[in-house]
């Protein structure tokens, strides 16, 4: 199993657009096969900051998934919303 957590900061003001492309790439992330779980939190202190927790059923499916068309055409409108890109951490199940 493999956990995504990726966190971003909004460009100021620009938070509402992140949500709105958010909820389309997750709506269709969760369609994918092999998502377990995918979702978005924003910061409870810090409404800039956002946070995508994803679980794949394995390295294979999440690779598949970073070459969806949803994933390519929203992920660079994301970028253009935020100070900086993305940090992604990808974590391999253990226990």
């Amino acid at each position: 199993m493999i956990k995504v957590v990726a966190r971003s900061v909004a460009i100021q003001g620009k938070e509402d657009e992140i949500i709105a492309l958010s909820k389309e790439l997750v709506l269709e992330s969760r369609k994918e096969v092999g998502c377990i779980r995918y979702e978005m939190y924003q910061d409870q202190k810090n409404a800039s900051v956002f946070t995508m927790i994803e679980t794949w059923q394995d390295e294979e499916t999440f690779q598949k998934h970073k070459e969806t068309p949803h994933v390519k055409r929203i992920v660079p409108q994301l970028n253009a919303l935020r100070v900086e890109k993305a940090v992604v951490d990808v974590y391999t199940l253990v226990i």
